[in-house]
């Protein structure tokens, strides 16, 4: 189960001050207790907390669980650099910090998963020996392949700095991970790039447009724009951050749109960041907007969308357009690294796996009737995440490439 624990700013500096043995006067300790008393987990959590080998055989799977690579990256720095640390926490072991860190990090993102009286500890050993056993499957990184013009492929997981083409005048680098275009010439030759599962990479168009390609996606476009239409086509999902770019034409100066096609499918716009997300496998394309204003037309229409909208089609019999209000969070959790499995089907979960770990979902009967909710981190490996699904009710098996759901 996922255990909402709604703390407060109030409430996580108390929880430090336990975690740090100061005394507590006994309104502080009521405000502890008014908040526990709530859910028997939450009182069983702040048992936990105090007993000290409890926490050094759970301390990893804690930051495994951390809701944001980041605010946990932060707080790591804080741990090795004294000087930056509260004064009031310096009194602190340093193994008791690491985990203040990780638990008040947990707790202060709103969520917290844990494996609350679901069987004997003897029970819990064996799920998590047998588990340890498996072939650890590590999560995916970053890496794509680039097809250019000629049809030759180029392997970008491990390349480092440097020129990797020239394409119709224009040069595409890698700098630190991301390839990089840089505009020469009037040649339009195409180029595409694709992310296979377990993979995902940045890329810079050479009109400055910023794009994040998530797992199992492609993107095909020309190294140089025109001056009066930037077009790109996409598969899978893909996150755009369009540059304004002034062109010529009939129109001088105006700003050339940007249009990102996908089939029968067009989004198209001015300047501003937004997500496609256009899986085959996925029922529905979607179209989320973080920033700006965009247009979105297919065969059966055309509709605007503002900023925290999201417009919907079928992604298979060309059903008109239908636009909502979403969670954007909920919608970017893949490009900050996480998992997000809020509002999600429990197939659609599945597939997010299927694509991010390279592996096969099987179900042994049929799609468990199971709502998640909750983040987890990117950063996991298939192990770590299944021994989190057995806490929550999931129960799985690893067969080579394959991940079993039991019924």
């Amino acid at each position: 189960m996922l255990y909402n624990l709604q703390p407060d700013d109030k409430l996580t500096e108390l929880l430090f001050k336990k975690l740090a043995d100061e005394i507590l006067s006994d309104d502080e300790e009521q405000y502890i207790q008014q908040w526990a008393s709530g859910f028997d987990n939450r009182q069983q959590l702040l048992n936990e907390l105090t007993d000290e080998k409890w926490l050094q055989e759970n301390l990893q799977y804690l930051q495994s669980l951390s809701s944001t690579t980041n605010r946990w990256s932060q707080l790591q720095t804080m741990i090795n650099n004294p000087k930056s640390q509260p004064a009031k926490l310096k009194k602190i072991f340093p193994f008791r910090w690491r985990v203040a860190a990780s638990v008040i990090l947990l707790i202060t993102s709103g969520i917290i998963a844990w494996y609350f009286n679901q069987g004997s500890n003897a029970t819990k050993q064996n799920v998590t020996r047998e588990l340890a056993s498996q072939h650890e499957i590590q999560p995916g990184k970053d890496g794509a392949i680039l097809t250019l013009a000629n049809g030759k492929q180029v392997l970008l997981d491990t390349i480092e700095n440097g020129i990797v083409a020239l394409q119709g005048g224009a040069t595409a680098r890698v700098i630190n991970g991301e390839l990089i275009y840089e505009a020469g010439g009037t040649t339009t030759v195409y180029n595409t790039m694709s992310t296979p599962r377990g993979r995902q990479y940045q890329l810079k168009l050479s009109d400055g447009t910023q794009v994040w390609l998530n797992n199992s996606s492609s993107i095909t476009y020309p190294v140089n724009f025109s001056n009066t239409e930037r077009k790109v086509e996409v598969t899978g999902e893909a996150y755009f951050e369009v540059a304004t770019l002034p062109g010529g034409g009939r129109h001088p100066g105006e700003n050339i749109p940007f249009i990102v096609q996908k089939d029968d499918i067009e989004v198209t716009v001015l300047g501003t960041h937004f997500n496609v997300n256009a899986h085959n496998e996925e029922a529905l394309m979607k179209i989320t907007l973080l920033e700006g204003s965009v247009k979105v037309a297919n065969n059966k229409g055309a509709t605007v969308i503002k900023p925290g909208e999201q417009a919907q089609m079928d992604n298979h019999d060309g059903t008109g357009i239908r636009v909502l209000k979403v969670d954007t969070d909920q919608v970017m959790a893949w490009k900050n690294g996480l998992f997000n499995f809020n509002n999600l089907s429990f197939g659609e979960i599945m597939r997010q796996i299927e694509r991010w770990y390279d592996v096969e979902v099987v179900y042994e009967k049929r799609v468990p009737d199971i709502a998640l909710a909750g983040k987890m981190s990117r950063g996991i490996t298939l192990n770590q995440l299944l021994i989190a699904l057995e806490r929550l009710g999931v129960y799985c098996d690893i067969d080579g490439n394959k991940m079993v759901i039991k019924g």
